[in-house]
């Protein structure tokens, strides 16, 4: 719900969901009896999680930011996890307000080339979680990519340094995701300069899993580098709306219940946002933990001297 002023009021949506309590499933489009699957392409459709190894902070009506008010409870051993994760920020600050005002841990990600991708980086709240998000070659409408697109023509030596260019414009994140991105990440010696790089930074990856050919998880089960992949896609048919968002939310949490864990991605749009708000506040009544993706990465390897 937004306010005259374009706040969320996350208050008000708190209280009736926790007040609803046994009807909460219901409120949010749950079904009872497991989620339809989701109405996207069948190439990119979920597949369970395989973890492989200066704007300030929106101010409620308490005057509190809202990140501190609305910070989750202790989470329970056992609980089904969820890391939530809107990309495509760093261009627009009212994109960005509204998606760091979500209830805390979500993960934000930062397109580099945005003019004020830093200010908005250093203005996130405590409690979510950032990532670089990075540009990366489709298979069509390369335009999309934006900026710095990196590119499976480059050479080696070429792409390190058009990596190491998008990588240096921000400052103060924990992995990074890919941005299209469809043609790249299925390309294996490109996709391995980039996973190596990132290794060496001791930064993660999240394959968005925008081809039905992805390689990262295979390259980061040899080489021992972190990688995860997402499960769903929030808003890929974004003219759908709520309903869509909480359709696959609700198929989110029937991946989480089977596997343990899910990963999803969402981008700053209002259905996705007006939804994610509420959701997010009842997700823990409803036996889910919320986390950062870096939760749901295995620890680091540690190589002995022996093995090095």
């Amino acid at each position: 719900m937004l306010t005259a002023g374009g706040k969320w009021r996350w208050p008000s949506l708190f209280a009736a969901g926790l007040g609803l309590g046994v009807v909460l499933g219901v409120a949010f489009g749950l079904p009872s009896g497991g989620a339809a699957a989701p109405d996207i392409p069948a190439a990119l459709r979920q597949v369970p999680a395989r973890i492989v190894s200066a704007l300030p902070t929106p101010q409620g009506e308490s005057g509190l930011p809202l990140s501190a008010r609305f910070a989750p409870p202790l989470s329970r051993a056992g609980r089904p996890r969820i890391a939530i994760v809107i990309d495509d920020l760093g261009l627009d600050w009212g994109a960005f307000s509204q998606a760091e005002a979500l209830p805390p841990p979500v993960t934000l990600s930062f397109l580099p080339y945005g003019e004020d991708a830093q200010a908005m980086l250093e203005a996130v709240g405590p409690g979510h979680e950032i990532m670089l998000h990075l540009p990366m070659q489709p298979t069509i409408r390369e335009e999309d990519a934006g900026p710095g697109m990196l590119r499976t023509d480059q050479g080696p030596a070429a792409l390190s340094a058009a990596l190491a260019g998008n990588l240096e414009k921000l400052r103060g994140y924990e992995g990074v995701n890919n941005h299209t991105g469809s043609l790249f990440t299925a390309d294996p010696e490109a996709m391995r300069v980039v996973l190596e790089a990132l290794d060496r930074r001791g930064l993660y990856f999240l394959d968005s899993l925008t081809t039905p050919r992805p390689v990262a998880k295979d390259l980061a089960e040899e080489a021992g580098w972190r990688v995860i992949e997402r499960d769903v896609f929030l808003d890929t048919d974004r003219k759908a709306g709520a309903p869509y968002v909480k359709k696959q939310l609700a198929q989110a949490e029937k991946i989480a219940k089977i596997h343990g864990a899910a990963v999803v991605i969402g981008h700053p749009y209002e259905a996705t946002l007006g939804t994610l708000g509420p959701w997010l506040v009842t997700a823990q009544a409803r036996g889910f933990e919320i986390v950062g993706v870096s939760d749901l990465l295995p620890p680091a390897p540690v190589v002995t001297a022996g093995l090095r």
